[in-house]
C-alpha cells in the first residue's frame, strides 16, 4: 500500500489532512510495506492523529527496526497516534520498546503487591540515596504508565480499571519510598523504637481522596496525611517526632520533586490535622485530639475516602476506626446541613469562571459536582446506615441507590455520566501527561479528543459535544436538587405560617385568610 492509497483509506474514518498523512508515510515506507496493509490501515483509521502516530514511528525505528507481531500492528499506531506522551516514553527505552509495548497486551492488571514486587525487582529496595531512590521510582513510574495509558488507550481497561491501577501504582511507590528512606534513616540516625518496649515504633501514610477511593487519574495529586503511633526521646537527644518528619519529608521528595526525570506524582499534605501550619507528621494521640477540638464538616468529608497506603496497616486502620464516629455521625444536626449546604454554594459559585463551560471536573455539570452528591449523602445518612461507608464514588452510589436514598434510574445515570467525565479527563491528561480538565476549543484538538474516545466519522467531535452536554445535564440537575427538602424542611419550621400560604395557593378562600393572619390588609 503506498503513502497516498494509505490515506485514501483512512479517509472514511474522519480524518481530515489526509496530505500530512500521506507525507509522514513516506519516512516510513520501509516499515509500512513489511507490516499488514490491513493492519496499518486500521491502527490508523482508530489513532486519534494518524500523522502524529507515523511521526513517532519514525522515532522508534532506529532502536527496533521490525514490525511487530501480526496482531500487534493496528495497536502500537493507535498508541502512537494518542498519547506524544507514552511515545516519548518507548523511545526513552530504546531497544527494550517491543518489551514495553507486550507489556500493555500481557499485563492486564497489577495490584499493590504486584507493583511493591516489580518495584523490588528493579532496585527500589533498601537504604537507597535520595537521587537513587528517585530514579528507581521515576523509571518504573514511566514504564508502568505506558502499560495502563495503553490499555487505556487501545480499550483493553474500564475506567474503573485504569483509576484501580494508578492508585495500585502509587501505593506500591509509597511503600517502596517509606521502606527505603526509614532504612537509610536507620543507619544514619539509628532505629526509631518505641521507649522501653525496643520495638520498631510504628508509622503509616493515609491516602486521601483519590487515592484513598482507588480513583487516581493521570495527574491526580496524592493527598496524603503521615502518622506514627507515639512520640518518645530517641539516641542523641531526638525524638520519634523529629524522626518521623524527616521520614516524611524524604518520602514527599522522593515522590514529587522535580528532577531531570520528571516526578513520580504531586503530593498534596493540606489535608493533615492543622492543614498547611501542622506538623508534617502527627502522632496518633495528637491527631485524635485535634479532630475532637477542631474537626469541621470539610475534614469529616476528607475522611471518607481515608485508606492506609504505606508502612504500618495496622496503625492506618486503628486510626481511621478511631475517627469513624467523627467521619459518621449517628445523629444529624441542621449544622451539619448548613455547613454542606455551604459547601455545595462554594461549588456552585466556582462554576461560573471564564473557562468553566468546558471544565470536565470543575465545570457545571462535571466531576466534582457528581463527587459532591455522593459524599454530601453520605455524611447525612452513612452514621445510622454503615451500608454507605464505602469509599469510591460509583460504589457509593450504587450503595446510596440500593438502599433507597437514591432513585435507581438516577443513580444509573449519574454512574455513566461519572465514568463518561473521567474518561475524558483522562484522554486529556494521557495526551503530554498534563494537569489539565479543559475540553479544547481548537477544532483540530477537539476532534483529536472526541477520536481518542472512541468517536468516528466526519460528525465525531460533533457527537462528542452533544455526549457532554447530555450528561452534564443529568449531572447538574441531581446536583442543583441537592438539599431541596431539607431547605424546604427547614422553612416550614422557621415560618410556618407562609409555608401553609404557599401549600394553599390554589385555594383562594383559605389564602385570604391566610394573608390575614400575616398582617395583611388588602
Amino acid at each position: 500500500m503506498t503513502a497516498d492509497e494509505l490515506a485514501r483509506a483512512i479517509a472514511a474514518s474522519g480524518v481530515r489532512d489526509t496530505a500530512r498523512v500521506a507525507e509522514a508515510a513516506r519516512a516510513v515506507a520501509d516499515w509500512l510495506a513489511r507490516a499488514p496493509a490491513d493492519e496499518v490501515a486500521e491502527g490508523l483509521a482508530a489513532a486519534a492523529d494518524p500523522g502524529a502516530a507515523l511521526d513517532q514511528l519514525a522515532r522508534l525505528l532506529p532502536a527496533a527496526e521490525a514490525p511487530p507481531a501480526p496482531g500487534r500492528v493496528a495497536p502500537l499506531l493507535r498508541l502512537l497516534g494518542g498519547s506524544p506522551a507514552l511515545a516519548g516514553a518507548l523511545v526513552a527505552e530504546g531497544a527494550a520498546w517491543p518489551a514495553l509495548v507486550a507489556a500493555v497486551h500481557e499485563v492486564p492488571a497489577r495490584g499493590p503487591d504486584a507493583q511493591r514486587a516489580a518495584l523490588a525487582a528493579a532496585g527500589a529496595a533498601g537504604p537507597l540515596s535520595r537521587a537513587d531512590l528517585q530514579a528507581a521510582l521515576r523509571r518504573h513510574r514511566r514504564r508502568e504508565l505506558v502499560r495502563i495509558g495503553g490499555r487505556d488507550l487501545l480499550g483493553l481497561a474500564s475506567v474503573e480499571d485504569t483509576v484501580r491501577e494508578l492508585s495500585a501504582l502509587a501505593e506500591g511507590v509509597l511503600d517502596a519510598a517509606v521502606a527505603s528512606v526509614r532504612a537509610r534513616l536507620a543507619a544514619e540516625w539509628s532505629k526509631a523504637l518505641v521507649p522501653g518496649e525496643g520495638r520498631p515504633a510504628a508509622f503509616v501514610v493515609l491516602g486521601m481522596g483519590k487515592l484513598g477511593g482507588e480513583e487516581l487519574n493521570y495527574s491526580s495529586d496524592v493527598d496524603l496525611v503521615y502518622v506514627y503511633e507515639r512520640d518518645g526521646e530517641q539516641a542523641a537527644g531526638r525524638t520519634l517526632g523529629q524522626f518521623f518528619s524527616r521520614l516524611a519529608e524524604e518520602v514527599t521528595r522522593a515522590l514529587g520533586e522535580v528532577t531531570g526525570d520528571g516526578l513520580v506524582f504531586r503530593v498534596d499534605l493540606r489535608l493533615r490535622p492543622g492543614g498547611g501550619e501542622g506538623p508534617v507528621a502527627v502522632s496518633l494521640p495528637a491527631a485524635l485530639s485535634y479532630y475532637e477540638a477542631w474537626g469541621q464538616t470539610w475534614e469529616r468529608a476528607a475522611w471518607l475516602k481515608a485508606r492506609a497506603v504505606g508502612g504500618d496497616r495496622a496503625l492506618g486502620e486503628r486510626l481511621i476506626a478511631e475517627l469513624m464516629p467523627f467521619v459518621y455521625r449517628r445523629y444529624l444536626d441542621f449544622g451539619t446541613l448548613e455547613d454542606l449546604e455551604a459547601m455545595k454554594r462554594r461549588v456552585d459559585a466556582s462554576l461560573r469562571g471564564p473557562q468553566a463551560a468546558r471544565d470536565v471536573k470543575l465545570g457545571r455539570g462535571g466531576i466534582r459536582e457528581v463527587e459532591f452528591f455522593v459524599q454530601a449523602q453520605q455524611l447525612v445518612h452513612g452514621g445510622k446506615d454503615p451500608r454507605l461507608q464505602v469509599r469510591s464514588t460509583l460504589g457509593a452510589l450504587a450503595a446510596l441507590a440500593a438502599t433507597g436514598y437514591v432513585e435507581p434510574a438516577l443513580a444509573v445515570s449519574l454512574a455513566a455520566a461519572y465514568r463518561f467525565l473521567r474518561d475524558v479527563e483522562h484522554k486529556l491528561q494521557i495526551v503530554q501527561e498534563r494537569r489539565t480538565q479543559s475540553v479544547p476549543s481548537d477544532p483540530d484538538a477537539l476532534l483529536a479528543l472526541a477520536r481518542r474516545l472512541g468517536f468516528r466519522g466526519a460528525e465525531a467531535a460533533a457527537e462528542f459535544e452533544a455526549a457532554r452536554a447530555r450528561h452534564g445535564a443529568v449531572v447538574h440537575g441531581a446536583f442543583a436538587a441537592l438539599f431541596h427538602g431539607a431547605e424546604e424542611e427547614r422553612r416550614r419550621e422557621a415560618e410556618p405560617e407562609l409555608a401553609l400560604l404557599i401549600d394553599e395557593l390554589d385555594q383562594p378562600e383559605r389564602a385570604l385568610w391566610r394573608l390575614g393572619r400575616l398582617g395583611f390588609r388588602d
